[in-house]
C-alpha cells in the first residue's frame, strides 16, 4: 500500500528543492498554476504540495 504522506512537501522544503522563494509559491497559487485542494492544501498556516504538482511545474 503506497502512503500518501510521501506525495506531500511542506512548502519550505519546497522552496530549497527548487529554489523559488515561498512568496513566488503562494504567488503561483494565487495566479492558479497551483489549484488549491487539488496541487496544494494549506494546514493553519502552513501551505503543503503534491511533489508531481511541483515537478509538473519546475521539471526536476
Amino acid at each position: 500500500m503506497k502512503d500518501v504522506f510521501e506525495e506531500l512537501i511542506s512548502i519550505k522544503d519546497a522552496c530549497e528543492l527548487y529554489g523559488k522563494g515561498e512568496s513566488t509559491l503562494r504567488l503561483n497559487i494565487r495566479n492558479g498554476k497551483f489549484v488549491e485542494g487539488i496541487d496544494c492544501k494549506k494546514f493553519g498556516t502552513t501551505w503543503v504540495f503534491k511533489k508531481t504538482a511541483l515537478e509538473r511545474e519546475y521539471n526536476k
